[in-house]
This record gives structure tokens, C-alpha cells and sequence, in this order.
């Protein structure tokens, strides 16, 4: 049986583990790979929009598990 506190993190965990561009652009670098270990704040990707860059960081601390874009990549912002 899960409790609410449990399932509560559950989905915060699961939150945290979406990573969205915050703005519409080209992807620069991929800094991680699937597997890798990461801590919060470290960087995932960068993307250029407009002559300016952006680091993508991590939310949580965890593990890589897909890494669905590569460089030159355009992405939005879901």
C-alpha cells in the first residue's frame, strides 16, 4: 500500500525528471549521456535562441535515462 505522502513524492520525483526547454531554439552541446549520474544544477544541454544561450540543468539529483535531442536540434518549449 502506497501513502499519499509516498505517492506525493512519487510524483514530484517524476516532475522533476521532465526536462523542458525553457524557450524555442537550436540545441548547442549535449552534456550528458544516458546512465550518467547527474546533481541538481548540473548542465544537460544549452540552447541558443536569439544570439543568446541557455543551460539546461538538472532539477534533481538522479540518472540519465534517455537523452531525446542531439545537437543542431531544433526544439520548443514542450
Amino acid at each position: 500500500m502506497v501513502t499519499e505522502e509516498e505517492e506525493s513524492g512519487a510524483a514530484a520525483t517524476a516532475a522533476a525528471a521532465k526536462i523542458v526547454s525553457p524557450m524555442p531554439g537550436t540545441v548547442t552541446k549535449v552534456f550528458c549521456t544516458p546512465g550518467q549520474k547527474v546533481t541538481v544544477g548540473d548542465t544537460l544541454i544549452s540552447v541558443e535562441s536569439m544570439k543568446m544561450e541557455y543551460l539546461v540543468k538538472a532539477k534533481a539529483d538522479g540518472e540519465v535515462e534517455k537523452v531525446l535531442v542531439s545537437t543542431a536540434e531544433v526544439v520548443g518549449m514542450k
